[in-house]
């Protein structure tokens, strides 16, 4: 059981800032967004980040219920989507 303050910080970030239909935009995909562009200052190909995100979403599936609320298949993919965008936009503004 998670404590109280974890499931609060939880539901927090599960809350929809956007929702159009099955594209639900909360404050984890804005995380995940700086997550990939902070991985982007350390890993410097694209393949690897992704390996890294894909590899976090299966660890994240395997503790549902434990330490993760369990998620849509659609919002793994977005996270995965959000961290790339985030490693990519700063890996752009970082080479300016």
């Amino acid at each position: 059981m998670l404590p109280d303050i974890m499931v609060r910080i939880a539901e927090f970030l599960q809350t929809p800032i956007l929702s159009l239909g099955w594209f639900v935009f909360d404050y984890w995909m804005i995380i995940h967004t700086i997550t990939g562009g902070l991985i982007s200052l350390v890993v410097k190909k694209w393949y690897w980040v992704l390996l890294l995100l894909v590899i976090y979403e299966v660890f994240e599936i395997s503790f549902y219920g434990i330490l993760f609320a369990p998620e849509t298949k659609v919002n793994i993919f977005l996270d995965i989507v959000f961290g790339m965008i985030g490693f990519f936009t700063l890996k752009y503004l970082v080479k300016r």
